[in-house]
């Protein structure tokens, strides 16, 4: 793992770290804080919702799971296997600070770097999809902001 990426681990119900993180976003901290993600009959997260730290420090959480999904821009029915980001959020005293590891570079893109990486270690994976509110003026702004 390269310096401007994040350790990140699967998000388990019982972590305190989630009842602790406050990203700004009342929707999503209602998400991961009251643990719909999880399904206590199979035991797993669903999508499955991961936690990235730097260190020991909560950076965020991400719901996300790969899929099979349409190309974005194409009417072919044919469909690709793509990570698509259903929820993310970042640590609301961290939005636009700087990872001290990536000059340059706010530690929500460094997230996003690491879903790339992760993405692109995946075989079959052709690429990421943003699962996105059209109102949610502050999050396409971000996403266009880093190429997407």
């Amino acid at each position: 793992m390269s310096k401007s990426e994040l350790d990140f681990e699967y998000a388990l119900p019982n972590d305190p770290s989630i009842d602790q993180f406050v990203s700004g976003d009342v929707e999503v901290d209602r998400y991961f804080h009251s643990r719909q993600w999880f399904n206590d009959e199979q035991g797993k997260s669903s999508p499955p919702t991961y936690k990235f730290c730097d260190g020991a420090r909560v950076i965020g959480f991400a719901a996300i799971a790969f899929r099979n999904c349409p190309h974005p821009t194409d009417d072919s029915p044919d469909t690709a296997k793509y990570l698509v980001v259903y929820v993310i959020g970042v640590s609301e005293d961290l939005h636009g600070v700087e990872n001290p590891e990536k000059s340059g570079e706010s530690y929500a893109v460094t997230i996003f770097r690491t879903l790339e990486r992760f993405a692109r270690e995946k075989e079959g994976v052709v690429g990421l999809s943003l699962w996105v509110r059209t109102d949610n003026a502050r999050a396409i702004s971000f996403y266009e902001k880093i190429g997407f």
